[in-house]
């Protein structure tokens, strides 16, 4: 195991041999940006056994790309470029050839004119309000 693992993913390889592990992911285009505007999460569950392998080789697709320390990799400000349209399409690639235990995803519209609602002291967009949309109903 990688002795420079983040704290977080050192209690990951740390869990009992059986387990599984979900890997979130979201995307969005804001209601700023150009053309039809969502939110989605999804959630990609792997065994154990699987991560060192899978994180090895996601970290050598991705490696270095940004110039930032590694591992980085952020899908909506890579394929802003030819290059980064490349490599995002190596990963799909990649990850299109192995079978995922579970894979799922929620999608929804961001309401432009949604009004902001006060949460716990902090008020939140139509982005945030999309977002806990698709949380609540990825977790049902």
């Amino acid at each position: 195991m990688d002795k420079n693992l983040h704290p977080s993913l050192v209690r990951v390889y740390a869990c009992q041999e059986d387990a599984h592990i979900a890997y979130f992911d979201e995307t969005y285009t804001g209601v700023n940006d150009a053309g039809r505007s969502f939110y989605a999460v999804t959630a990609s569950i792997y065994r154990k056994e699987e991560l060192e392998d899978l994180r090895t080789d996601l970290i050598d697709i991705v490696d270095n790309f940004f110039n930032k320390a590694r591992p980085y990799w952020h899908t909506t400000e890579a394929i802003k470029t030819k290059e980064g349209q490349e490599r995002y399409e190596e990963l799909l690639d990649y990850l299109s050839c192995h079978a995922d235990v579970s894979f799922i995803t929620c999608q929804t519209s961001i309401k432009p004119k949604t009004d902001n609602q006060e949460s716990s002291k902090k008020i939140t967009g139509p982005e945030e309000n999309a977002r806990r949309e698709c949380f609540k109903k990825l977790f049902v």
